[in-house]
């Protein structure tokens, strides 16, 4: 088990991780809306990797 400690700050790395996708994938539809695919695709996949992150330690906080 893990102290309060670490869990509050793993829990903050989450909402950090969280918000970033919310970010990258905003910036992915403004992007698609100005015909820029190229960029709209980079900023979905950044997304898809914020969010990966964001429950790697999501898992680990339930284990």
């Amino acid at each position: 088990m893990i102290s309060k400690k670490l869990e509050a700050a793993i829990n903050a790395q989450i909402n950090k991780e969280i918000y970033s996708a919310y970010f990258y994938l905003s910036m992915s539809a403004y992007c698609t809306s100005k015909d820029l695919d190229g960029f709209a695709n980079f900023f979905t996949v950044q997304n898809q990797e914020e969010t990966f992150h964001a429950m790697k330690l999501y898992n680990f906080l339930l284990v």
